[in-house]
């Protein structure tokens, strides 16, 4: 997800969302996330995240990622 505002791009990864400069695509850091423990066998991640319009607010929404009838 791109902000350009604040020339960063985001980028999920299981646990923690990697912020990315976007003109030198260096990782300038990282947003880590508490995530549930799993008592099943499919593992929690993040699933989805959006920004307000202003791109003053980002949320994340974490959960099982379920495929029915592959």
């Amino acid at each position: 997800m791109a902000l350009p505002k604040l020339d960063i791009f985001l980028i999920s990864k299981v646990d923690k969302m990697l912020i990315y400069d976007s003109l030198t695509y260096q990782r300038v850091g990282e947003i880590p996330i508490k995530l549930f423990v799993s008592e099943e066998r499919e593992p929690n991640e993040i699933i989805g995240y959006c920004t307000t319009k202003d791109n003053e607010w980002i949320a994340i929404i974490s959960g099982k990622n379920l495929i029915k009838s592959e």
